[in-house]
Protein backbone atom coordinates (compact mmCIF):
# COMPACT_ATOMS: atom_id res chain seq x y z
CA UNK A 1 0.00 0.00 0.00
CA UNK A 2 1.30 3.61 -0.95
CA UNK A 3 1.77 6.39 1.40
CA UNK A 4 -0.36 7.86 -0.09
CA UNK A 5 -3.27 4.98 0.90
CA UNK A 6 -2.20 4.97 4.13
CA UNK A 7 -2.68 8.60 5.18
CA UNK A 8 -5.97 7.84 3.54
CA UNK A 9 -6.93 5.22 5.90
CA UNK A 10 -5.71 6.86 8.82
CA UNK A 11 -8.16 9.85 8.09
CA UNK A 12 -11.22 7.59 7.37
CA UNK A 13 -10.30 5.87 10.99
CA UNK A 14 -9.71 9.48 12.70
CA UNK A 15 -13.30 10.71 11.83
CA UNK A 16 -15.23 7.70 12.40
CA UNK A 17 -14.25 7.14 15.71
CA UNK A 18 -16.08 10.18 16.86
CA UNK A 19 -19.02 9.66 14.97
CA UNK A 20 -18.99 6.05 16.71
CA UNK A 21 -18.54 7.53 20.69
CA UNK A 22 -21.65 9.89 19.73
CA UNK A 23 -24.31 7.43 18.82
CA UNK A 24 -24.85 5.91 22.58
CA UNK A 25 -25.79 10.22 22.87
CA UNK A 26 -28.71 10.02 20.70
CA UNK A 27 -31.20 7.92 22.89
CA UNK A 28 -30.91 10.50 26.10
CA UNK A 29 -31.57 13.15 24.23
CA UNK A 30 -34.61 11.13 22.55
CA UNK A 31 -35.74 10.48 26.36
CA UNK A 32 -35.33 13.98 27.49
CA UNK A 33 -37.21 15.54 24.16
CA UNK A 34 -39.90 12.78 25.19
CA UNK A 35 -40.14 14.22 29.09
CA UNK A 36 -40.38 17.44 28.10
CA UNK A 37 -43.15 17.05 25.57
CA UNK A 38 -44.94 14.98 28.56
CA UNK A 39 -44.49 18.17 31.43
CA UNK A 40 -45.73 20.37 28.62
CA UNK A 41 -48.71 18.47 27.91
CA UNK A 42 -49.23 18.77 31.83
CA UNK A 43 -49.29 22.06 32.05
CA UNK A 44 -51.34 22.99 29.03
CA UNK A 45 -53.75 20.18 31.16
CA UNK A 46 -54.00 21.81 34.47
CA UNK A 47 -54.28 25.18 32.64
CA UNK A 48 -57.36 24.28 30.78
CA UNK A 49 -58.57 23.00 33.53
CA UNK A 50 -58.65 25.56 36.20
CA UNK A 51 -61.68 27.46 36.57
CA UNK A 52 -59.88 30.53 37.60
CA UNK A 53 -57.46 30.53 34.48
CA UNK A 54 -60.35 30.15 32.21
CA UNK A 55 -61.93 33.74 30.61
CA UNK A 56 -65.03 34.70 32.31
CA UNK A 57 -67.70 36.27 30.26
CA UNK A 58 -70.15 38.59 31.59
CA UNK A 59 -73.19 40.29 30.00
CA UNK A 60 -72.66 44.10 29.84
CA UNK A 61 -74.21 44.86 33.82
CA UNK A 62 -74.47 41.87 35.39
CA UNK A 63 -72.56 42.83 38.20
CA UNK A 64 -74.88 45.75 38.77
CA UNK A 65 -77.64 43.59 38.49
CA UNK A 66 -77.00 41.37 41.04
CA UNK A 67 -75.98 44.01 43.52
CA UNK A 68 -79.41 45.52 42.55
CA UNK A 69 -81.10 42.61 43.48
CA UNK A 70 -78.91 42.46 46.46
CA UNK A 71 -80.59 45.62 47.14
CA UNK A 72 -84.47 45.19 45.99
CA UNK A 73 -84.43 42.56 48.63
CA UNK A 74 -82.73 44.09 51.07
CA UNK A 75 -85.63 46.59 50.36
CA UNK A 76 -88.25 43.92 50.68
CA UNK A 77 -87.29 43.02 53.84
CA UNK A 78 -87.18 46.79 55.36
CA UNK A 79 -91.06 47.58 53.76
CA UNK A 80 -92.90 44.97 56.19
CA UNK A 81 -97.02 45.70 56.43
CA UNK A 82 -95.61 46.34 59.93
CA UNK A 83 -93.92 49.35 59.29
CA UNK A 84 -96.00 50.43 56.46
CA UNK A 85 -98.76 50.83 59.03
CA UNK A 86 -96.78 52.50 61.55
CA UNK A 87 -95.55 54.91 58.86
CA UNK A 88 -99.24 55.36 58.14
CA UNK A 89 -100.62 55.85 61.64
CA UNK A 90 -98.04 59.25 61.22
CA UNK A 91 -99.45 60.75 58.27
CA UNK A 92 -103.20 59.97 60.14
CA UNK A 93 -104.19 63.77 61.41
CA UNK A 94 -107.52 62.80 62.33
CA UNK A 95 -107.43 61.22 65.87
CA UNK A 96 -110.76 59.31 64.38
CA UNK A 97 -109.08 58.18 61.40
CA UNK A 98 -106.04 57.24 63.25
CA UNK A 99 -108.86 55.06 65.70
CA UNK A 100 -110.21 52.82 62.28
CA UNK A 101 -106.14 52.32 61.57
CA UNK A 102 -105.37 50.85 64.59
CA UNK A 103 -109.21 48.39 63.89
CA UNK A 104 -108.00 47.84 60.62
CA UNK A 105 -104.20 46.82 62.03
CA UNK A 106 -105.88 44.58 64.25
CA UNK A 107 -107.62 42.23 61.28
CA UNK A 108 -104.59 41.38 60.17
CA UNK A 109 -103.23 37.96 59.78
CA UNK A 110 -99.59 39.78 60.90
CA UNK A 111 -101.25 42.08 63.70
CA UNK A 112 -99.66 41.22 67.42
CA UNK A 113 -100.27 43.13 70.91
CA UNK A 114 -96.40 44.14 71.26
CA UNK A 115 -96.24 45.78 67.61
CA UNK A 116 -94.24 49.16 67.55
CA UNK A 117 -97.66 51.14 66.14
CA UNK A 118 -99.71 49.99 69.23
CA UNK A 119 -96.63 50.63 71.83
CA UNK A 120 -95.59 54.54 70.07
CA UNK A 121 -99.51 55.11 70.16
CA UNK A 122 -100.09 54.51 73.74
CA UNK A 123 -97.16 56.13 75.15
CA UNK A 124 -96.69 59.25 72.93
CA UNK A 125 -100.10 60.33 70.59
CA UNK A 126 -101.35 63.60 71.32
CA UNK A 127 -105.05 62.35 71.85
CA UNK A 128 -105.99 60.21 75.04
CA UNK A 129 -108.81 58.82 73.46
CA UNK A 130 -106.60 57.38 70.39
CA UNK A 131 -104.23 55.84 73.71
CA UNK A 132 -106.96 54.09 74.82
CA UNK A 133 -108.39 52.54 71.79
CA UNK A 134 -104.20 51.27 71.12
CA UNK A 135 -104.28 49.75 74.74
CA UNK A 136 -108.14 47.93 74.45
CA UNK A 137 -106.66 46.99 70.71
CA UNK A 138 -103.92 45.70 71.98
CA UNK A 139 -105.17 44.35 74.86
CA UNK A 140 -107.76 42.15 72.66
CA UNK A 141 -105.02 40.54 70.90
CA UNK A 142 -102.97 39.65 74.11
CA UNK A 143 -105.86 37.67 75.34
CA UNK A 144 -105.67 35.80 71.95
CA UNK A 145 -101.82 35.33 72.55
CA UNK A 146 -101.74 34.19 76.01
CA UNK A 147 -99.02 33.81 78.38
CA UNK A 148 -97.51 37.54 79.70
CA UNK A 149 -98.87 39.09 76.65
CA UNK A 150 -101.69 41.04 78.68
CA UNK A 151 -99.28 42.31 81.28
CA UNK A 152 -96.93 43.81 78.47
CA UNK A 153 -99.52 45.95 76.90
CA UNK A 154 -100.20 47.33 80.98
CA UNK A 155 -96.68 47.89 81.73
CA UNK A 156 -96.65 50.38 78.35
CA UNK A 157 -100.05 51.92 79.51
CA UNK A 158 -97.87 52.52 82.68
CA UNK A 159 -95.63 54.71 80.72
CA UNK A 160 -98.05 57.08 79.15
CA UNK A 161 -98.65 60.68 80.73
CA UNK A 162 -102.57 60.55 80.42
CA UNK A 163 -104.14 59.20 83.27
CA UNK A 164 -107.29 57.00 82.06
CA UNK A 165 -104.88 55.35 79.70
CA UNK A 166 -103.03 54.90 82.85
CA UNK A 167 -105.91 53.77 84.63
CA UNK A 168 -107.43 51.41 81.64
CA UNK A 169 -103.79 49.75 82.37
CA UNK A 170 -104.67 49.11 85.60
CA UNK A 171 -107.99 47.91 85.53
CA UNK A 172 -106.61 45.16 82.85
CA UNK A 173 -103.88 44.60 85.49
CA UNK A 174 -106.81 43.75 88.03
CA UNK A 175 -108.76 42.11 85.78
CA UNK A 176 -105.54 39.90 84.31
CA UNK A 177 -103.65 38.79 87.73
CA UNK A 178 -100.12 38.33 87.05
CA UNK A 179 -96.97 37.67 89.64
CA UNK A 180 -94.64 39.05 86.90
CA UNK A 181 -96.61 42.46 87.80
CA UNK A 182 -96.22 42.65 91.58
CA UNK A 183 -93.42 44.84 91.66
CA UNK A 184 -94.39 47.38 88.93
CA UNK A 185 -97.70 47.30 91.35
CA UNK A 186 -95.80 48.10 94.27
CA UNK A 187 -93.29 50.98 92.67
CA UNK A 188 -97.05 53.06 92.18
CA UNK A 189 -98.04 51.81 95.63
CA UNK A 190 -94.23 53.12 97.27
CA UNK A 191 -94.38 56.64 95.17
CA UNK A 192 -97.26 57.51 95.94
CA UNK A 193 -98.75 57.47 92.40
CA UNK A 194 -101.86 59.34 91.66
CA UNK A 195 -103.28 55.60 90.57
CA UNK A 196 -101.25 53.86 93.50
CA UNK A 197 -105.03 52.29 95.04
CA UNK A 198 -106.02 50.78 91.68
CA UNK A 199 -102.77 49.45 91.62
CA UNK A 200 -103.71 48.23 95.62
CA UNK A 201 -106.56 46.44 93.61
CA UNK A 202 -104.37 44.70 91.21
CA UNK A 203 -102.57 43.72 93.95
CA UNK A 204 -104.91 42.15 96.19
CA UNK A 205 -106.51 40.16 93.44
CA UNK A 206 -102.67 38.68 92.77
CA UNK A 207 -101.99 34.90 94.41
CA UNK A 208 -98.59 36.31 95.45
CA UNK A 209 -97.78 36.36 99.16
CA UNK A 210 -95.61 39.61 98.93
CA UNK A 211 -98.93 41.43 97.18
CA UNK A 212 -100.44 40.80 100.24
CA UNK A 213 -98.10 41.40 102.28
CA UNK A 214 -98.00 45.10 100.95
CA UNK A 215 -101.50 45.28 101.57
CA UNK A 216 -101.29 44.57 104.95
CA UNK A 217 -98.28 47.16 105.15
CA UNK A 218 -100.36 49.78 103.86
CA UNK A 219 -103.03 49.02 105.98
CA UNK A 220 -100.99 49.41 109.05
CA UNK A 221 -99.61 52.77 108.08
CA UNK A 222 -100.33 55.48 110.10
CA UNK A 223 -98.00 58.08 107.86
CA UNK A 224 -100.00 56.63 104.58
CA UNK A 225 -102.49 58.91 102.76
CA UNK A 226 -105.90 58.50 104.42
CA UNK A 227 -107.63 57.15 100.58
CA UNK A 228 -104.75 54.87 100.15
CA UNK A 229 -104.99 53.13 103.56
CA UNK A 230 -108.51 53.09 103.54
CA UNK A 231 -108.48 50.84 99.90
CA UNK A 232 -105.72 49.11 101.74
CA UNK A 233 -108.17 47.51 104.80
CA UNK A 234 -110.69 47.31 102.68
CA UNK A 235 -109.06 45.18 100.30
CA UNK A 236 -108.35 43.07 103.22
CA UNK A 237 -111.62 41.56 103.28
CA UNK A 238 -110.30 40.23 99.35
CA UNK A 239 -107.00 38.73 100.40
CA UNK A 240 -108.74 37.28 103.83
CA UNK A 241 -104.81 37.55 105.66
CA UNK A 242 -105.41 35.87 108.91
CA UNK A 243 -102.14 38.25 109.73
CA UNK A 244 -104.86 40.95 109.45
CA UNK A 245 -107.16 39.87 112.21
CA UNK A 246 -106.05 41.82 115.10
CA UNK A 247 -105.01 44.82 112.84
CA UNK A 248 -108.90 45.04 112.47
CA UNK A 249 -110.13 44.28 115.87
CA UNK A 250 -107.94 47.74 116.59
CA UNK A 251 -108.78 49.21 114.40
CA UNK A 252 -112.33 48.99 114.68
CA UNK A 253 -112.25 49.87 118.63
CA UNK A 254 -109.66 53.23 117.17
CA UNK A 255 -110.69 56.78 117.25
CA UNK A 256 -110.64 57.04 113.07
CA UNK A 257 -114.52 56.80 112.56
CA UNK A 258 -113.98 56.31 109.03
CA UNK A 259 -111.47 53.31 109.52
CA UNK A 260 -113.29 52.15 112.38
CA UNK A 261 -116.26 51.44 110.33
CA UNK A 262 -114.75 50.07 107.55
CA UNK A 263 -112.85 47.40 109.63
CA UNK A 264 -116.04 46.33 111.05
CA UNK A 265 -117.43 45.93 107.70
CA UNK A 266 -113.86 43.47 107.14
CA UNK A 267 -114.40 41.93 110.11
CA UNK A 268 -117.98 40.61 109.33
CA UNK A 269 -117.04 39.67 105.93
CA UNK A 270 -114.47 37.50 107.16
CA UNK A 271 -116.44 35.51 109.71
CA UNK A 272 -118.93 35.00 107.56
CA UNK A 273 -116.77 33.58 104.94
Amino acid sequence: MSRHGVRSLECCFRYAQPERENRPMKKPILFAALLLLLVGAGIVFVALNDPDSSPRVESPGSGNAAAALKDDTSGEKSATPEAAATAKMSELKDPAERKEHLAWIAKQEWARSNLPVFRTTIVSDPDEGVQIAAVETALELARKEGGNATSAVVRTSLASTKGNTRARGLKAARENPDPALVHDMMELVDNNDPYATMALNALAYSDSREAHAKILSVAEDENAAPKLRQRAVALLAVTKDRDAYQLLVDLSNGEDPALSKLAGEVLRVLNEG
